[in-house]
């Protein structure tokens, strides 16, 4: 597990970032097709330009986190908190936000395609 807080670059390449505590971490134009994000803190964290298909998020706590032009087709972000999140022309096709707060969340522009909230 991570636990790293207010760095402006970071770089990872893991399988599993499963109950990490990851906050205001750069993570732009990552591969994160795939990864286990679930059960973790990314707060204020910038994902923009991302690609994390089938990524899943779930009960993970987002807020105030950018996926701005983002590929999330089939990430799943089931009860995350998404408080503040920013999906500016993101692509969310079949993604999954069942349970999840997007309470303030900008989704302008986003492919939400068969998406489930």
């Amino acid at each position: 597990m991570f636990n790293i807080e207010t760095q402006s670059y970071i770089d990872i390449n893991l399988d599993d970032l499963s109950s990490t505590h990851l906050h205001r971490i750069l993570f732009e134009g990552m591969d994160l097709n795939g990864l286990q994000m679930n059960d973790a803190s990314f707060i204020g964290c910038f994902f923009g330009g991302c690609h994390a298909v089938g990524t899943n998020f779930s009960k993970s706590k987002l807020n105030v986190s950018s996926f701005v032009k983002s590929d999330l087709r089939k990430a799943k972000f089931d009860n995350a908190s998404l408080r503040g999140c920013d999906f500016f022309l993101a692509n969310l096709e079949g993604a999954s936000f069942i349970g999840a707060d997007i309470e303030g969340a900008n989704f302008e522009g986003a492919n939400l395609q068969d998406a489930k909230f």
